[in-house]
């Protein structure tokens, strides 16, 4: 068996596992008494948790924290399983006007990912990045967004939205990087 070059043939399996293989199961139901949901949530957390086993199956994530998991795991499988990319950015606003801290902006990112890859949709995905901007001004990622949503912009060859976005990051002058990209990008843009 040859992965990524190497036979893995008489390799451990867990040597495997820390090449990025994961092993799957052919049954289909892990716990009789878990949702859809939950067995998604449980995959996620073994590949990207080391004390899955604590988390899912005796502590149960209370409250916010179980709340964000399984909105993400919905939004996966919206997204990934049934093809429903809109669904999913539903899903990850929702949970953004449900908490309203500075935790959520990766669901938004998240939102903008799947608008941009997945439904084609420019104006969603500026949507997601001025909802950034507008929601968390004081926080580095709004000035960020901005900056995304001018290369968004740009790439879709419309210049003066491109240099609307590009200036709103000057005019936030938080963080010294990305005023110099701005002001870079807004030089490139009026190059005749």
């Amino acid at each position: 068996m040859i992965f990524a070059g190497q036979d893995i043939t008489a390799m451990p399996m867990v040597k495997r596992v820390q090449l990025g293989l994961a092993r799957t199961f052919q049954t289909t139901t892990l716990f009789n008494e878990f949702s859809v949901l939950e067995h998604v949530e449980l995959a996620c957390h073994l590949r990207y948790k080391e004390s899955a086993v604590s988390d899912v199956l005796m502590t149960r994530m209370a409250g916010r924290d179980r709340t964000l998991q399984r909105g993400k795991a919905e939004a996966r499988v919206l997204r990934e399983e049934m093809k429903k990319p809109a669904e999913a950015v539903a899903v990850l606003n929702r949970l953004a006007d449900k908490y309203k801290d500075e935790k959520v902006i990766e669901e938004l990112y998240l939102a903008a990912e799947i608008a941009r890859k997945d439904m084609k949709d420019l104006d969603t995905e500026i949507k997601m990045y001025d909802r950034i901007a507008a929601e968390y001004p004081n926080n580095k990622e709004a000035s960020k967004a901005l900056m995304t949503a001018g290369k968004a912009y740009e790439k879709a060859k419309n210049i003066e939205k491109a240099k609307e976005y590009y200036t709103k990051v000057l005019d936030k002058n938080s963080d010294d990087s990305l005023v110099k990209k701005a002001q870079g990008y807004l030089f490139d843009l009026s190059k005749p």
